[in-house]
């Protein structure tokens, strides 16, 4: 590596190590997080020749292994080429590649090769947003349940875990969010901080991942970490964090050396901003911080410009949507995105589609902004269709070959093409599996899944998230309907779009309020047969039925949290 490259990478590992020390508080060997999509920066050496490495930073989602996967991008480490010096931190000492899992939100400091086709990890870092007493249980209507007084919203693609993937010495295995007890366990949980009521100012965290890590008896000492935003900052190093349930966490910060440099307006003074993000680490007492340890950003923004960065550095940011500010800016995964004229909306994105809480992907430059952040001016925008299908079945195919953009399928009992994608989260969850990751190739017939998606133009099921489970014969499909229709005394129900598709009701009383179209709908069937069972004829819209089974038990969802989503 020539000096032109060796000192812009040093710029960058500069400007990731930075964040990285604002990022940490407590509890061990700290690092930071970011949002559901990658953020990376990059250069040129002047010189022709040689043409340089690019390096970046980005942050999001594990999805997958094989080397790590974050966001679909594959970023190859030590345990791939012994000449890649890859670093691992986390919040605890000792953290290793083996502690990384699916759902976890890290940040991959990265170099590329001279064609660019290869990122080598030089440091991965791990930091939950929430670790903490769960202080209220999952309410199965809203799907929310209370960490350490923060709401966590429990929205499809969470991935609910043991600590790092691994059973802990007296911990009982964690499969669901309703087995978690308030005022019992302890969890880590990664996710995105969203504004959810606009009114307030009340946020919540949108959880990625939860784990169980300790059961809160066992340390009532223990420190606690929360994000949220700064609300009320006082000159006395004082403020609030306000919750959507509208509890109000008090921070009170006497010691200026615990707080990241670039959050405070007036060091002196101990002044925050009204609105800033923070991840406060410290004793926490009924609703008041006491003893805190350290005060920094949640790296849901590109982080401080403490060093300059390469002029018109690259970055892309992936996560939901959780602020639109209007006037051309949104912030996706808290991330601050300039949306303008030369903004290409693609795959019929549209400007009604930026909603909060809905999964965008934005590509684009570097800019500084306002209070030593930065911004993102977006050159391409992608809001992704609302995962709303769920499937549980067995597969009848094995894996396929992949495609020129990375993506694989396999064929369901029940006649459904599934699409993994390079993104796609996988977890295994078999007892079969010692570390719950889920390679691709091992998917074979009869494997018993569970996944969350959506239908693509071309009817095909594109997975978001896909959990291979223990062996079961039911069949159970989640999705909007077209519409139905009585044909020779039985219900048939064409599914919204997937042509083709019809599920036959076999207890449906033709007297009851059948689901109506655009409704969505829960279909399931105990007997494998029936699972087998084409239904014949043509959809509502004439399509032959190529898919679709027998249905013993219906039921209309309501279109609000899933009561049982990702009830693994």
């Amino acid at each position: 590596m020539n000096a032109d490259r060796m000192r812009w990478l040093q710029v960058l590992l500069t400007v990731a190590m930075v964040t990285i020390l604002n990022a940490c508080g407590g509890g061990g060997v700290g690092a930071p997080l970011s949002e559901g999509g990658t953020s990376g920066t990059g250069t040129n050496d002047p010189a022709p020749d040689p043409e340089p490495l690019a390096a970046g930073v980005s942050s999001g989602e594990i999805n997958g292994f094989g080397s790590v996967r974050v966001n679909g991008i594959r970023y190859l480490t030590s345990a791939d080429d012994a000449g890649i010096a890859t670093e691992f931190s986390g919040p605890v000492a000792g953290f290793a590649e083996s502690d990384l899992a699916a759902g976890m939100l890290v940040q991959v400091i990265w170099e590329q090769d001279d064609e660019g086709a290869t990122r080598r990890a030089l440091r991965i870092s791990y930091l939950p947003e929430l670790i903490g007493t769960v202080s209220a249980s999952l309410d199965v209507q809203s799907n929310r349940m209370q960490v350490a007084g923060r709401t966590v919203a429990i929205a499809p693609g969470a991935v609910f875990d043991d600590v790092y993937g691994r059973n802990a010495a007296g911990v009982p295995t964690l499969t669901g969010p309703e087995l978690l007890e308030a005022g019992s366990d302890r969890v880590e949980v990664s996710g995105f901080l969203i504004v959810a009521d606009p009114t307030t100012g009340g946020s919540l965290i949108q959880a990625s991942r939860i784990a169980r890590v300790d059961i809160a008896s066992a340390d009532p000492d223990a420190t606690t970490s929360v994000t949220g935003f700064v609300s009320n900052p006082d000159d006395d190093g004082g403020f609030d964090l306000l919750d959507v349930s509208g509890s109000v966490i008090r921070v009170t910060v006497a010691d200026v050396s615990v707080v990241a440099p670039s959050l405070l307006v007036d060091a002196a003074g101990l002044r925050f901003r009204e609105g800033q993000a923070v991840r406060v680490t410290g004793r926490l007492d009924a609703s008041e911080f006491s003893d805190v340890s350290r005060v920094g950003r949640v790296l849901t923004d590109l982080g401080a410009v403490e060093v300059e960065l390469p002029e018109q550095a690259q970055a892309e940011i992936a996560g939901p949507i959780t602020q639109a500010q209007g006037n051309g800016i949104l912030r996706i995964a808290n991330q601050g995105v300039i949306i303008d004229d030369a903004t290409e909306f693609l795959g019929g994105t549209t400007e009604a589609m930026l909603s909060v809480g809905r999964r965008a992907t934005a590509r684009g430059v570097i800019e500084a902004g306002d209070h030593g952040e930065q911004q993102l001016r977006a050159a391409s925008l992608f809001v992704e269709p609302e995962a709303e299908v769920k499937l549980e079945d067995l597969v009848t195919s094995g894996i396929g070959p992949m495609d020129d953009n990375g993506n694989r399928s396999f064929e369901t009992r029940i006649g459904l093409t599934v699409l993994i994608r390079p993104s796609t989260i996988l977890k295994d969850d078999t007892d079969a599996s010692p570390d719950g990751r889920l390679d691709p190739d091992t998917i074979e017939p009869d494997d018993y899944v569970e996944l969350r998606g959506f239908f693509d133009p071309e009817g095909r099921l594109v997975a978001v998230k896909l959990e291979r489970e223990d062996f079961d014969d039911e069949c159970e499909f989640e999705a909007r309907v077209l519409g139905s229709a009585v044909i020779g005394g039985e219900r048939r129900y064409t599914i919204a779009n997937r042509p083709g598709m019809v599920i036959v009701d076999l207890d449906n009383d033709l007297d009851e309020e059948e689901i109506p179209p655009g409704g969505l709908g829960e279909f399931e069937s105990d007997d494998p047969s029936l699972c087998m069972m084409r239904p014949g004829g043509v959809d509502l819209d004439g399509n032959p039925v190529d898919a679709g089974f027998f249905a013993e038990d219906v039921d209309r969802e309501d279109d609000g949290p899933d009561d049982d989503d990702d009830d693994d």
